[in-house]
């Protein structure tokens, strides 16, 4: 088990070591879909990405790249592509066709979009990383989720805490996420998990199964059955923690 302050400690000692943030978010996205592929049979899936503005966003743009090798792949990217952090942006460049972007910037966008009924969906959860953060108030047992706290947040306190993206958007995401039939997955965190409180904010992605990056995240322990965790290239000289993979 991890936080997000151990996490990004982490990722800088990589980093003066040599390894980039885009190298990692490489091997984020590679082993992601390599696990992923084993895991499953994706024979005639058709998979789409919901990608968000940071590195989440840009963990799951890598992705995509790996899964149109064989796959054909729709990207839903939620949000002004000029506030994506740089390194996202960059693998945002990298997609070619035959892949599909449709960024959505309002409600209207999405409304415009049509998903054809009867087709056998893989849906990645790359909307939310590590670095959300819900506010210290009230909470409760989340439905569902025994011992795991979840949080019903107001618009007014969540809107200074997500900085690069629309609250309304995130929220139209995770809502059209969980609604879709489908396998469904999250890249590293299930999207509305605060890593560092260990809590659910209302709604977050409901998945069938959370691929960590390096290590479990803070806030999965009772998702045990649910999480494994992938390599991403840190030296293990660097962690205090065993990445343990459940295939």
């Amino acid at each position: 088990m991890i936080t997000p302050q151990r996490m990004k400690e982490l990722e800088d000692q990589a980093e003066a070591q040599g390894i980039s943030t885009l190298e990692l978010m490489e091997n984020a996205g590679r082993e992601f879909v390599n696990l992923v592929k084993k895991k499953y049979d994706l024979t005639e899936k058709r998979v789409i990405i919901f990608a968000g503005m940071g590195n989440n966003g840009g963990d799951g743009l890598v992705a995509a790249r790996y899964f149109a090798k064989d796959n054909p792949v729709l990207v839903l990217l939620f949000g002004n592509e000029e506030k994506m952090k740089e390194e996202a942006k960059k693998n945002l460049k990298k997609i070619k066709n035959p892949i599909t972007i449709v960024n959505i910037r309002q409600e209207e966008d999405l409304k415009q979009f049509h998903f054809q009924e009867n087709l056998n969906f893989l849906l990645v959860d790359a909307l939310l990383g590590t670095g959300f953060k819900i506010p210290q108030i009230q909470t409760q047992l989340g439905q569902n989720q025994e011992d795991t706290t979840k949080i019903n947040l107001t618009k007014q306190s969540l809107r200074p805490l997500v900085k690069i993206q629309s609250l309304e958007l995130i929220t139209l995401a995770i809502n059209t996420f969980n609604s879709l039939p489908g396998l469904k997955i999250s890249l590293d965190v299930p999207s509305g998990l605060d890593c560092e409180q260990g809590a659910f904010s209302e709604p977050f992605c409901h998945s069938d199964l959370v691929v960590c990056l390096h290590d479990v995240k803070n806030g999965l322990q009772t998702w045990q059955e649910k999480v494994v965790v992938v390599n991403i290239g840190i030296p293990f000289k660097y962690s205090f923690t065993y990445l343990i993979s459940y295939l």
